[in-house]
Order: structure tokens, then sequence, then C-alpha cells
């Protein structure tokens, strides 16, 4: 559990739903026949305890609890690291660019504290793309430097939805495990996706600023958003979602 969920979720009721009735039963009783399992429970417990989190467990069908399964799978079907220090190195890039070079003129407006990374095997890139479009302001995405994966429906949608991207090495040199796109001499690129939650945040905020230049968009109503393609390579607008 990162600080910011734990944060959240301390001195607070907390509802939590599961699609599983034995692991619902194991929760309530405080462990079950599994010692491991048993042993997780009573971390989860005593977690509890010292940041009094009062815990609610409802059981739901498991096809109305897609959301979670969905979420849980993609958690799992991340690369490693190939040290400590990888992540540490991507996040300096991003912030050596300077502020005008950025899509949105400025990023520092969006989300407080370390922007969440993803490093999703090739398979599940898409997926996670979707989430970060849905749930989050904003996210680091890892996917292979395909130019010719312009065709492909993924690729143009990671570009689309970035407002910044860094080139950050080989497959082999960043993780830890074995990359199933192209080998260890893939290159991987780095994007800072934008959620729609982000650019509704940015949209609100285009009227008490003057740091980030908005206008509006010929063909929409909305506000638009001025995006420098590639980190200035290009102009284009596009309205808000």
């Amino acid at each position: 559990m990162t600080p910011r969920i734990l944060e959240s979720i301390s001195n607070r009721r907390v509802k939590i739903v599961m699609d599983s009735i034995p692991a619902l039963r194991n929760l309530i009783n405080g462990g079950g026949p599994k010692q491991h399992l048993s042993d997780l429970i009573k971390t989860w417990t005593r977690l509890c305890e010292q940041h009094n989190i009062e815990p609610v467990y409802e059981w739901a069908p498991r096809e109305e609890n897609w959301r979670a399964d969905r979420a849980s799978k993609l958690a799992h079907e991340q690369h490693t690291w190939k040290h400590k220090y990888v992540e540490v190195g991507i996040r300096k890039q991003f912030e050596k660019i300077e502020a005008t070079k950025w899509n949105l003129g400025s990023y520092r407006w969006a989300t407080s504290g370390p922007v969440p990374i993803f490093k999703p095997h090739f398979h599940q890139v898409d997926a996670r793309l979707e989430m970060i479009r849905a749930h989050l302001i904003e996210a680091i995405l890892i996917v292979p430097d395909w130019p010719a994966g312009g065709r492909r429906d993924w690729y143009r949608r990671v570009r689309e939805f970035s407002i910044a991207g860094v080139d950050i090495g080989t497959a082999g040199e960043i993780f830890g495990d074995k990359s199933k796109a192209g080998g260890a001499h893939t290159k991987l690129r780095a994007y800072w996706i934008i959620g729609r939650q982000g650019e509704k945040k940015r949209a609100t905020q285009c009227h008490s600023t003057d740091v980030i230049h908005c206008h509006t968009g010929d063909t929409h109503s909305d506000t638009g958003i001025h995006a420098n393609r590639d980190l200035g390579t290009s102009s284009t607008t596009r309205g808000s979602m």
C-alpha cells in the first residue's frame, strides 16, 4: 500500500468489496486454514488498528466486480526494474525538460507528489493507457519506441494523450525481467500521459492562471488545449475531453 493511499483511508470507515466468499470469511474471522494468508490478514488487522481504519466487508458477484479484477491483473502484469535507481533516473529526465517544451506549457499544475509510473507488459499497454485516461490525473507510461507503430491504435493513442516523452534506453537496461516485445535490445520511451481528470482540472485552472496559456478551439465550443507535439516539433489544437 502506498503512503498516499494509506493517508487517504486513515481515520475512516472503508468498504471492501470482494467476489470471493472464502476470502471474505477469512477477513471477518481474522484468519483461515492457510498460514500465509492468515499472516497477511493479521498484518492488515494491525494496520487498521494503527491508523484507525474501520473496515466493512461486502460480497459482490464477480461480474459486478470487474474493475477490481482487471486492476489486480494489471498490477501483476508489469515489468520489474533492472535496479532501484532506474525509476529515479527516468523521473529526473522529465524534470530536466524546460517548462516551455511541455505540450501543455507546464506540468506542475496537476498532481501533488510523485506521478505514478507504469511499465506494463506489451499486451497490457492499451488497457493500462485506458486505466490512466479513465481514473488518473496523469501518469508516466513506459512502452516500446516503435516509430512504425503509428498504424497501431495503442501507439497512436499513447502519443495523442502524452504531454512529454523521453528516451530511456533499451529493455535490457531498464527491465529486470525479460521483455516479450522485441527482446533486450528493444528501445523504450517514457510518455507523460494526461488523464481525463487532468484535462478537466486544467480547463478549470485556465481561467485563474497566466502560467498555462489556453485558447478556444476553432471547431469546439469547449476550452481547447494548445499542444506542441513531440516537444515542439508541430502544433495542434484539440478540445477538452
